[in-house]
């Protein structure tokens, strides 16, 4: 069967989740003055975000999201974000785009 270029452009391709950029990007779109816990297993902002992305049955644990299907490791800047505080999503969009600006080690 040969080729057709066609179907490439069908083909959609998603962000890498645990990327920082996608990460800052959905964080951008939260309300700045809005609160979260981040010690919700479901509802933290790490679990709001893949939910977002349209995982389903998201579960955060130390390290590690967990989610219908599958789990993947998280980088450690997903604590720096949502672990400090203030804890509402401007700061953590503040927190995100500090870290994406400093000089790499």
């Amino acid at each position: 069967m040969l080729h057709d270029p066609k179907w490439d452009a069908a083909i959609e391709t998603k962000d890498d989740p645990v990327q920082l950029g996608p990460y800052t990007a959905w964080l951008e779109k939260r309300p700045a003055d809005e609160a979260y816990c981040y010690s919700s297993n479901e509802d933290c902002p790490t679990a709001r975000y893949f939910t977002a992305l349209g995982y389903s049955e998201v579960e955060v644990v130390p390290g590690l999201v967990r989610f219908a299907g599958g789990e993947t490791k998280l980088p450690y800047w997903f604590d720096v974000i949502a672990c400090n505080g203030p804890r509402t999503y401007g700061a953590a969009l503040n927190r995100a785009r500090a870290l994406a600006n400093a000089p790499a080690d």
